[in-house]
């Protein structure tokens, strides 16, 4: 995984304005999958991804975007359990 720098003048409050390509990717870790789990067992079903950190201490960058999305992703999951994740 990489994660791109923002630079001078970047605006980092609206994802929808891309960053000149030549800022800098620093390297962060590696997500590695090794294994499947099963999709139906139904604490798995309760996850979702969440573009907001909810963590004391961790705020978003501002963009109005993050909300849409978080909003997004929780209608998303909850359909995806009421009809059974199908």
């Amino acid at each position: 995984m990489l994660v791109q720098l923002a630079g001078d003048g970047d605006d980092v409050t609206d994802s929808s304005v891309p960053w000149p390509e030549d800022r800098m990717e620093v390297p962060f870790g590696t997500i590695t999958l090794t294994d499947r789990v099963d999709a139906t067992v139904t604490e798995r079903r309760k996850i979702i991804f969440d573009p907001i950190p909810r963590v004391d201490g961790i705020d978003t960058s501002g963009d109005p975007l993050s909300e849409v999305r978080s909003e997004i992703y929780l209608l998303s999951g909850r359909r995806r359990r009421a009809s059974g994740g199908k």
